[in-house]
């Protein structure tokens, strides 16, 4: 939420600008996880999640932008169903692989 929220202010530095921020974001944050420290890892699960959230908002006005006409309603509509998917299938299969 708190992505999402900061993402719709820095919207005015132009879409592509933003993305490519948002990316490095997330992918400092998928390495800074990697560090073996408690305290690290929710620090770097945090800003993951604030780039997941950026993401969630900003994507799908993306790519409505360049999205032909005809398919533009779908291909949003799909953003938000992956985007929903993707979080449900690790929280379903999670209870498989705790001991």
């Amino acid at each position: 939420m708190i992505g999402a929220l900061y993402t719709g202010k820095l919207r005015r530095k132009g879409r592509w600008n933003v993305i490519m921020g948002i990316n490095v974001l997330l992918t400092t944050s998928c390495l800074v996880c990697l560090i073996p420290n408690d305290t690290v890892l929710i620090i770097g699960r945090f800003f993951y999640g604030i780039a997941c959230g950026a993401f969630t908002f900003i994507c799908p006005k993306y790519i409505a932008e360049f999205a032909p006409l005809e398919i533009r309603g779908t291909l949003g509509g799909l953003t938000e169903v992956f985007v929903t998917v993707g979080a449900m299938i690790p929280f379903l299969l999670g209870p498989l692989y705790t001991p």
